[in-house]
């Protein structure tokens, strides 16, 4: 027959049972550690042909206007060409101005009366021979054909176009003697003042282009390869195509106007690296830059002997198609996460996937 425990038993195993329970009395039970994530593994490898991009860009002017007159009229006369280089301020194009005369000329016969009037009832008010409303409504009456008048002057002035900038002639849109009014344009015209190439750059590119390290362009127009003509960074659109998603990027062509650069023609857009530490470049898959860091781009680095992947602020060069070129922050041969960097967290071990 069993016996039960001793109260001196039962204070011996206590501790020993609580021992393996966790604060709410329930059995600890010892938990594995977590599974490695399979991840894409790649070698960050020395680059040197990364100091070098070229794009596919096309000539533009700084900005292209449809020129029209403010007034209605016949058009007497057009002084330019297609393909004519002007100066701002040269006489573009002229309307009939005759009737634009006869208004001006009533309305300073007009204006002429109304200040006479207004002098006469000043006069007379001063005497007292008329009240005080007479001396005003002759005076309201001389200011709005003061105003007349120079609305008159105005129209007449603009029965003459003149080129509101250096403008290349592109188009002549109506032919002479033709009735034109505001809505039509008359010529199409470039401002040459500066002579642009824009080239598109694809939306997983964008990003790191704006947060590319310093750089040098040059455009070798596709009719001209020998030549080269230094560029400066302008712009970046901020709204992508609606077809191709890509961003449009533009430079300006340094230097004087070339007259070989011909707004529609295309480019080679060479762009190059700055500094003396091209030899330095490592290259990295697209996929594996992180751009959720406060810091800026970032990598996702394998400890070779944890497995362990930790963040590391990088300094991003110039894109290719499907790789990027890291300036500084990584050496070549260190092991990185090429694929999925989004959904890592610092300490996380990884395994290298099999295909």
């Amino acid at each position: 027959m069993t016996r039960p425990p001793s109260a001196a038993a039962a204070l011996v195993l206590l501790p020993l049972l609580l021992a393996g329970c966790d604060e709410g009395g329930a059995p600890l039970v010892e938990r594995a550690p977590a599974p490695p994530v399979t991840v894409r593994v790649v070698e960050a490898a020395a680059a040197s042909a990364l100091d070098q991009r070229s794009f596919v860009g096309r000539i533009e002017a700084r900005r292209t206007v449809d020129l029209t007159f403010q007034v209605a009229g016949e058009l007497l006369a057009m002084t330019v060409i297609e393909g004519d280089t002007v100066a701002q301020g040269t006489l573009l194009a002229a309307l009939d101005p005759t009737d634009f005369e006869l208004a001006l000329e009533r309305a300073e016969a007009e204006l002429a009366l109304a200040r006479a009037d207004y002098q006469r009832s000043r006069d007379l008010f001063q005497r007292g021979a008329v009240p005080e409303a007479r001396r005003d409504q002759d005076f309201a009456a001389f200011r709005l054909a003061d105003v007349a008048r120079d609305r008159a002057a105005r129209d007449l002035e603009r029965t003459r176009m003149s080129a509101p900038f250096d403008a290349l002639i592109a188009r002549r849109l109506t032919d002479e003697h033709s009735y034109v009014t505001s809505e039509n344009p008359v010529l199409r015209v470039h401002d040459v003042t500066e002579m642009r190439v824009v080239i598109s750059v694809p939306e997983d590119l964008v990003t790191l282009v704006r947060g590319a390290g310093s750089f040098t362009a040059e455009a070798r127009l596709t009719a001209a390869p020998d030549v080269a003509f230094p560029l400066t960074l302008r712009e970046f659109a901020a709204e992508a195509d609606g077809v191709a998603q890509s961003y449009d990027v533009s430079f300006a062509i340094e230097g004087p106007l070339d007259p070989r650069v011909l707004p529609g023609m295309t480019a080679a857009v060479i762009v190059a690296v700055n500094g003396d530490g091209r030899e330095r470049l490592v290259e990295v898959p697209l996929g594996a830059i992180d751009t959720n860091g406060a810091d800026g781009f970032r990598v996702w680095v394998i400890d070779p002997a944890s497995s362990e992947v930790q963040p590391r602020v990088v300094t991003l060069g110039l894109p290719g198609d499907t790789t990027a070129a890291v300036l500084s922050g990584l050496e070549p041969g260190e092991r990185i996460v090429a694929a999925g960097v989004a959904k890592l967290s610092p300490g996380q071990r990884v395994t290298p996937a099999s295909f």
